[in-house]
Formats: C-alpha cells, structure tokens, sequence
C-alpha cells in the first residue's frame, strides 16, 4: 500500500512528483504543532516496489479565499511555530540525515517563502560548487559527486582568479595612466633607479663567479658591452603589478602589503634576469638577442600575472597560492613552445607588416624604401606572451574566447603598423614627437594588451633610442632592456 496525501476541493489538481526520502517525514515541533514547512500537504510513501525514483499523485488543494493556491499563499511571518522551526533548525537540534540526498519539494512547504524549497536537493553556489543541504535533512550541504568533480577540475586546472567587470577598465585605466606619465619624463629621472639595478646584476654577477667591469649603468666583460635603460628596471613590471592591484577588491590595507612584498620580488626576478642575459651574452653572442626577448618580455610579464594571481588569491579570495602549479607549468611550457615557433617567422611578418606601411605612405604621395636588417623584432612577440596565456588557459576559458580574441589580435596588429610607422617619421622625417608615440605604443602593446584581452578572455562574458639590447655591430655594444 501506498500512503497517499489527502488534500480538499471537490476536483482538485494532480501533477507527478518524487517520493520523499525517509529522513524528509514531517514531524511534530513545540506546541503541538505541524511542521509549517510541510504543511497539511507533507508526508511520505513507502518505497515498496516502486523504489526512490518512483512517482506519486498529490492531489492539491483549490483556491483560498484569496484567490490563491494554498502553497503560494503568504503566510505570516511572526507564527509561533515557524519561529520554533527556525529556531531548532539553528540551535542544531536536528535529526541526523541518513546520507541520502534530499528529495525534491511538495507544494505547500515553501515556508511563506515562494522559492524555499525545505525538501529540494542542495543548490550548488558558484564560489565553491558546494551544496547549502535541505533544512529539514539536517545536513551541512554536500554537492553531488559529479560536482565535486568537475570543481576539483577546475581547482586544478584554472588559476582561480579573474578581475570582476567593473576592474578591467580600472586596470586597463591605471596602467595607461602612469605608463603615459612615465613616457613624458626624461632618461635621467630614472638614472638612479637604472644604476641601482645595474649594481645589483653585477654584485650577483660576482657572487657567481663573473665579475663584470660596472661604470654607471654599463656592464661590460671583455668586448661585450651592455646598458641597462629604463626598459631594463622594473619600472614597468611595478606599474602592470600596480594596476592588478589597484583593479583588485582587497581592503587599502592588503593592498599596501601586497604592493610592499610584489614589488621588491619584481625587482629581485628582474636582477637575476638580468644577470643572467648578461652572463649568456658573454659567453655567446649569437643566443644574446633570443634570450634577451623572451627573458626579458615574456618571461618577465607571465612573472608579472603570476605574482598578481598568487596576491589576488590570498588577499581577496583568501585561497592559498600554492594550487595553481599546472597553470604556471603550462604557462610557461606554451610560452616557450610559442617562441620558438615565431622567432623565425618575426621577420616574415615584419615584412607583410612593412608592405602594408609602404601603401600607407604611397596614399600620400611618398614612396618608401624599407629594409629589415635585424633578425629579432621585439616588439612583435607580444603575440607570444598572448598565446602563452591563452593557450594555458584553454582548459578554463569560455566560450566567448573567439568574440574577444579577434579583436585583441586585430588591436595588436594594428600597434605594429603603428609602431613601423612611427618608425618611419623618426628616422626618415626627422619627427620628435614619433618617438614618444613609439615607446608609447611599444610598451603598451608590450605589457598592457597581452595581459588585457587574457583578463578579458577569463571574464568570458573578453626601434628607436629607447631600444633594449639593440645590437650596434660596428662598436660591439649592446642597450641591455
């Protein structure tokens, strides 16, 4: 026999609806009265032959006076007995759940609530794919099994982390903000900060058994030369940090500890970068520039997001930075991968992008004549760093990546052509003011929009004087950067 719930009206409705598991049974509070939440309508078949699964006709009341179904009636909130079940429910004087899932919800157990469901299974919340449990079943909330799975996926294979919408124009904002101010102060404002860190590459370059010749910020060990400019510091890498930062939602407190601890690691990986160049460049010429690209540009900007993850992670999300070590590992893996496929394609697409600037010119009646002397072009490996980020993070992105990916990448087209010619205005026409244009675009194509169209991507909703390590062949110096 089936035990059946007995509702009133002379033709009521009917509807299919799951039995309820043994530990959902409606039960009696203080004052001797019914469970508010199960109501008149709460009770439970035997499972029998039918099973868990098995479904039961539950005959619901007519309309009240008001005009309502009896479960989505407003009922008042200061009942006695609702005030009880509340209470106990906190007080953790509940029954012990037997480890079934909670069954699903019967009309009338809303609780004058219309989307309470006592007796519904767990809704799972976006932060930690955990289930808040049913009222009733006494149980803290478990997700199922599929979900936890699919969360310790995404825990192993994502770097948890991503700015909030409104933060990505306030990064993007702060970044172009200071780096444009930085552009507009001359070379020797940042004398000292570029003197510092050459002493330091040499004072590490001595304790490794290479000591260097140090005048000012020029290093040098037998015929090889370098200078270490602006590009050279960390400078740049402190304002994208500083931008994650500021773009963050941590308290202004967590903010300054972060800024105090992030940047002086900056500083310190740059140094060691540095000297390390510098120690592959004396010893051969020939691996100098390729190294000097991907240490310095890409390896130095996927440091810049990894310390950004590790603070975001403690300080606003609370989570320990230690979970992310395959992220970092496919980060850089891509990033390697990626460079070696384009180091001898740079100079091909330097070519394409020259042709393009050549029928610019002739729109305006000049006719150009452009060679390309040099081997590696840094200014185009920001597609480097951006495959690196977008191919390690292809387990967790959305699926908006091709909506925001085609526009990054027409953007950064676009800062190479302008790059070439402002190139073209220095050098041909003699233009001051081009060479601010171009450390502008170079630095931002360099450090802003690979990182940009990533932030968008995981929100899914997307060479002038200032050259580093320029190659001079008839003096034998190099610009370290």
């Amino acid at each position: 026999m089936h035990r059946r719930l007995v509702g009133s009206g002379p033709d009521p409705l009917f509807f299919r609806q799951r039995i309820l598991p043994d530990h959902a049974r409606p039960r009696r509070l203080r004052h001797g009265r019914r469970d508010p939440i199960g109501g008149d309508l709460a009770g439970v078949a035997p499972r029998g032959r039918r099973g868990r699964g098995a479904a039961l006709r539950v005959p619901v009341r007519d309309a009240g006076p008001d005009g309502r179904p009896p479960d989505r009636r407003r009922r008042p909130r200061d009942r006695p007995a609702q005030r009880d079940h509340e209470a106990e429910t906190r007080s953790g004087g509940r029954r012990r759940s037997s480890g079934r899932r909670p069954g699903p919800v019967l009309p009338g157990n809303g609780g004058g609530r219309p989307d309470a469901g006592a007796l519904a299974p767990g809704r799972r919340t976006r932060e930690t794919g955990r289930s808040k449990g049913s009222p009733l079943s006494g149980a803290k909330g478990v997700a199922p099994a599929r979900g936890k799975k699919q969360a310790r996926l995404l825990e192993r294979r994502s770097p948890g982390w991503s700015l909030p919408a409104g933060a990505v124009p306030r990064f993007a904002s702060t970044f172009l903000a200071l780096q444009t101010l930085t552009v507009f102060f001359p070379e020797t404002a940042f004398a000292p900060l570029n003197h510092h860190t050459a002493w330091m590459a040499a004072r590490l370059l001595t304790l490794c058994g290479l000591p260097p010749v140090l005048q000012g910020n020029l290093l040098g060990r037998g015929s090889f030369t370098v200078e270490v400019v602006t590009e050279c510091s960390a400078l740049y890498m402190g304002i994208l940090f500083l931008s994650f930062v500021v773009a963050g939602t941590a308290t202004p407190l967590r903010k300054i500890a972060g800024l105090a601890l992030g940047i002086p690691f900056l500083h310190a990986v740059n140094i060691v970068r540095i000297a390390w160049v510098f120690a592959l460049g004396a010893s051969d010429r020939a691996l100098f520039e390729s190294a000097h690209v991907y240490f310095g540009q890409v390896a130095m900007v996927s440091c810049v997001v990894a310390v950004s993850v590790a603070w975001f992670r403690m300080a606003v999300s609370g989570s320990p930075p230690g979970v992310m070590p395959s992220f970092l590992v496919r980060l850089a893996a891509f990033s390697a991968i990626s460079f070696l496929l384009w180091l001898p394609l740079n100079t091909e697409y330097v070519r394409l992008i020259d042709h393009a600037v050549r029928w610019l010119f002739r729109l305006w009646g000049y006719r150009l004549e452009m060679v390309s002397r040099h081997a590696v072009y840094y200014q185009t490996f920001n597609l480097v760093t951006l495959a690196g980020l977008v191919l390690a993070g292809l387990p967790f992105l959305k699926r908006r990546m091709l909506r925001v990916l085609a526009p990054g990448l027409l953007l950064i087209v676009g800062l190479h052509i302008a790059g070439r010619v402002c190139n073209v205005m220095m050098f041909a026409f003699r233009n001051a003011a081009a060479a601010r244009v171009f450390a502008e675009t170079i630095l931002v194509g360099q450090y802003l929009v690979p990182v940009l169209i990533w932030l968008l991507l995981l929100r899914g909703e997307p060479g002038g004087k200032r050259r580093a390590f320029a190659v001079s062949p008839d003096h034998g110096n190099f610009t370290c950067g």
